[in-house]
């Protein structure tokens, strides 16, 4: 009877396990709903990249996201961001006519935006966790790095 009693109880221990097992998420799973509202974003036309950080390979630093952000509506990109405060540079954004282009990758959950202003080569790589990390490369090829998020306008 012991004997029958322990067997009954190993089985009940194991089966909450398999059944626990077969619950759990994978990340794929965790990250569709945040991929989904990045691409209903974007495909609104009305959005903006708002920097919450500026990095390169020398450091980072945090960045006021109301004072330095990317507004794209349509074809048109403007806005400002601030370089690291030891260049004390500002760079402005104003450009009517981009061309736009905006490829989603929904194996890897991730979407990549580029930009082709007439002074700035803009690219937004946005992951499945929804951060996006926005690269502008200026004319004289000098490239600057952000990262922060989309959010619908």
């Amino acid at each position: 009877m012991k004997k029958l009693i322990l067997i009954a109880l190993i089985f009940s221990l194991s089966a909450g396990s398999i059944v626990t097992a077969q619950t759990k998420q994978t990340q794929k799973e965790r990250f569709q709903p945040i991929y989904n509202i990045t691409k209903s974003t974007i495909k609104s036309d009305n959005y903006q990249f708002v920097a919450n950080v500026i990095y390169n390979d020398e450091g980072r630093e945090t960045l006021d996201g109301e004072l330095n952000n990317i507004q794209i509506n349509k074809s048109s990109v403007s806005g400002r961001l601030n370089g690291f405060s030891k260049d004390r540079m500002i760079l402005s954004i104003n450009e009517d006519n981009s061309k736009i282009s905006v490829d989603y990758n929904d194996e890897k959950q991730e979407v990549l935006i580029d930009i082709d202003a007439i002074s700035h080569k803009i690219t937004i790589e946005v992951k499945p966790n929804g951060n996006a990390f926005l690269v502008i490369t200026k004319m004289d090829g000098n490239e600057l790095n952000y990262g922060g998020k989309l959010v619908k306008l």
